[in-house]
Parts: structure tokens; C-alpha cells; sequence
């Protein structure tokens, strides 16, 4: 397989979609939108079977109730998140390892190969982020694949309750401290996408709004499927080449 040297750069995140919302929204619009846990794939984590609430002395009813809802929500709706792939390693020779060129990805992801690849540079997304919107909390990690193995969850369970801190208070601490076992797991059958997570939170949203951000400086290529339908070509190229200035590949 012929693939560019430059997309070899183990900085890059491959982001799978549909062809409309790759070319209206994202390429046309310059931004892409962060959505919430409730809306993945994963039972994991769209939904909250139990929560609980623990703390030295006792707490009251009324405020474990007020904390358990409050993490719920702050956890599936006001926390917002990118799904992308990439690479842990990329090797020329064997082009398994190269995440973006999965059949599997395309096909569940960009409606079989009728749809995008966008790439992005993880260091610009993260530098633009902190630089741009400093009262988000930023996570990204890779995401693990061991819900099978016997490792529990204690993302829903706010133990050790600070009783002199504020039920937001300790809402922060508690995903700061579990945020790898929040955001970042999911169950074996996902293990072979190679996913890797940016998570945003807003502290201060309380209308659990969706989060855009800007690509302008953070793109660095867009690739087409296979499929890619010949009537949009010249409109990519276009939304890619010339408003974007970045490269255009075809898979």
C-alpha cells in the first residue's frame, strides 16, 4: 500500500464520519462538535445502572440524593467528548498497525467507505484547547479494553465523601481521580478501533450544551473513502485544498 509519509506522524488523530457532516458542518463550518457519553455505543456508557455515595459519619439523605443525580448528569450529558483513532506505533511494512486504513473503521464509521477520514494533530488540538478555552477541564488518553477481565467500576460510586466540601466539590475530585475508569474503558468487544479520547468538561454549563471547537491550524489532511461518491469530489476538494489549506487523500 502507497501511504504518504506524512501521515505516518504518530502526533495524528484519524477522525471517521458520514460525508455531509465531514463537508457541511465540519470542513465548511471549520469546527467539530465534542458530544455527550449518553450518545456512544458502548452500554458502559450510555447508561448508569447504580450509584453510591459514601462518607465518614453519615451523610443526609436529601444531599447523597442531590450528589448521586448531579454525578449522573455532569458524567453522561455535561462531560463531552471526540472520538478518533491512533496509531500506538506505525510501521510502513505491515499496514495492520496503520489505523486509518482499517476496513472495519470505514465501514462502521464512514458508511462503508462512502465517507471521511479527518486528520488532526493531537498537539495543536490540545495547545488550541488550553490556549483557547481555559475554563474547560481537557483529558485524552487512549481508551482500554478490559471490562472482561474482571476489573470493576467505581466511576458511580462517590466514596469518601468530603461532608465540609460542596456536592460540586466533590463531584470534581471524584473525576478527576476516576477519570480513566469514566472515560477511558470500554468493553473487549470495541478492542480492535484503537480509540483515542479528547474529553472536555464546562463546570459552569448548566444547559449541558453541545461543545464546538474551532479546526482551523489543528487539521492536517482529509481522506475520502474508497466509495466517496465522484458528484461530491470537486466540493471537497474545494472545502479541503483551498478553505481548509490542508491535503486531500482518497483511501
Amino acid at each position: 500500500m502507497n501511504i504518504p509519509e506524512e501521515l505516518l506522524d504518530n502526533d495524528l488523530l484519524f477522525h471517521f464520519t458520514r460525508p455531509y457532516v465531514a463537508m457541511e458542518t465540519i470542513l465548511y463550518g471549520k469546527r467539530i462538535r465534542f458530544t455527550s457519553l449518553v450518545n456512544m455505543n458502548d452500554p458502559y456508557e450510555y447508561k448508569i445502572v447504580s450509584l453510591g455515595v459514601s462518607a465518614w459519619g453519615g451523610i443526609l439523605h436529601e444531599t447523597a440524593s442531590e450528589a448521586k443525580s448531579r454525578l449522573r448528569d455532569t458524567i453522561l450529558y455535561k462531560s463531552k467528548l471526540l472520538s478518533t483513532v491512533k496509531s500506538k506505533e506505525n510501521n510502513i511494512t505491515d499496514d495492520y498497525h496503520l489505523v486509518f486504513t482499517k476496513p472495519r473503521l470505514w465501514a462502521q464509521y464512514a458508511e462503508a467507505q462512502y465517507g471521511v477520514c479527518l486528520v488532526f494533530s493531537l498537539s495543536a488540538f490540545i495547545d488550541k484547547l488550553k490556549r483557547n478555552h481555559p475554563q474547560l477541564t481537557v483529558y485524552h488518553d487512549y481508551v482500554e479494553y478490559d471490562l472482561y477481565r474482571g476489573k470493576k467500576s467505581l466511576k458511580t460510586n462517590l466514596r469518601e465523601y468530603n461532608t465540609s466540601l460542596s456536592i460540586d466539590e466533590n463531584i470534581q475530585t471524584h473525576i478527576e481521580i476516576n477519570k480513566k475508569d469514566i472515560f477511558f474503558r470500554k468493553y473487549e468487544d470495541f478492542k480492535d478501533e484503537s480509540e483515542y479520547r479528547i474529553v472536555l468538561i464546562d463546570w459552569n454549563d448548566n444547559k449541558n450544551s453541545d461543545i464546538n471547537i474551532d479546526i482551523e491550524g489543528i487539521i492536517r489532511g482529509v481522506i475520502v473513502g474508497e466509495r466517496f461518491h465522484g458528484v461530491y469530489e470537486e466540493a471537497i476538494k474545494d472545502l479541503a485544498m483551498n478553505k481548509m489549506n490542508t491535503d486531500l487523500y482518497r483511501i
